[in-house]
């Protein structure tokens, strides 16, 4: 999974929400057209993620080229977005999880692991 963790302002009316932790909510591929519709979901912590709480949805269709087709979408999609000046992701650092086991362990099952293990 491809993520970027960083705090980023929201305006909603006349709220603002600063949200932590921003992934691929939905992706659709066009290869023929080049274009791929993409729905960033945005998350206050790993903690929200891991309970589906998402706070703010953002569609967009981004076009691209790609010359290789091993490829993620999705990180192609971040790469987009990290590269518009115009995005509010602009510059962000796009992160990797290789094993979603560690993205995020809720306490109570850490906590539980942790007993077993000094038993």
């Amino acid at each position: 999974m491809f993520f970027i963790e960083e705090n980023i302002m929201f305006q909603e009316g006349i709220k603002h929400l600063t949200l932590g932790l921003h992934t691929v909510g939905k992706i659709k591929v066009d290869y023929i057209n080049n274009l791929i519709e993409v729905q960033i979901a945005s998350y206050q912590d790993r903690k929200a993620w891991y309970e589906d709480r998402a706070e703010v949805l953002t569609p967009l269709d981004i076009e691209y080229q790609i010359e290789d087709f091993d490829v993620d979408p999705n990180l192609i999609a971040l790469r987009q977005l990290v590269l518009n000046p115009e995005s509010i992701f602009y510059r962000k650092e796009i992160q990797k999880c290789h094993d979603m086991s560690y993205f995020y362990i809720p306490n109570e099952v850490f906590n539980n692991e942790s007993l077993s293990i000094q038993q």
